[in-house]
């Protein structure tokens, strides 16, 4: 298991958020990303003893600045501290953020790429087996529905 850092729009995907803590043995969470989890009422520390996220501010504000010329302050954020903390991969959903990724060499993993891996993986509880296939028709059926028609 490894450490990445997280975008907003994985946690609040995610409400099964245990199956994370399953796939990664860290989640560095950047201060915007946390002030846009907090907007929505989703606070990732509330959990007395939870050791899957941690707070962490990226530390090169030069970089951050940079990437706020294309990017929200949270994706700006992830990118840099995945980049500082030499973490491969960043899970992020957004097209723009997952470009500048790869330009900058991260793997960006968003919500469909997290629950195949928990899938993959066969987590233990039939629940979580249950919920990750709903999640993935839904998305399926979403996908499916949203395509152009010619």
């Amino acid at each position: 298991m490894r450490i990445v850092v997280s975008d907003t729009s994985p946690l609040r995907a995610l409400t099964h958020l245990e199956l994370l803590g399953k796939l990664f043995s860290q989640i560095l969470i950047p201060p915007a990303v946390e002030a846009e989890l907090k907007r929505v009422g989703l606070d990732l520390f509330q959990s007395p003893g939870q050791t899957t996220f941690a707070l962490r501010a990226p530390g090169d504000v030069n970089q951050v600045s940079a990437l706020l010329n294309e990017l929200d302050p949270g994706e700006s954020e992830a990118i840099s501290l995945a980049i500082e903390v030499n973490s491969k991969e960043v899970l992020m959903d957004q097209w723009d953020g997952r470009q500048v990724a790869l330009r900058l060499g991260l793997e960006p993993v968003g919500v469909i790429g997290i629950l195949v891996r928990a899938k993959n993986r066969v987590l233990s509880s039939r629940s979580s087996l249950s919920w990750i296939d709903c999640k993935l028709s839904l998305i399926s059926l979403s996908l499916r529905h949203s395509a152009p028609r010619h």
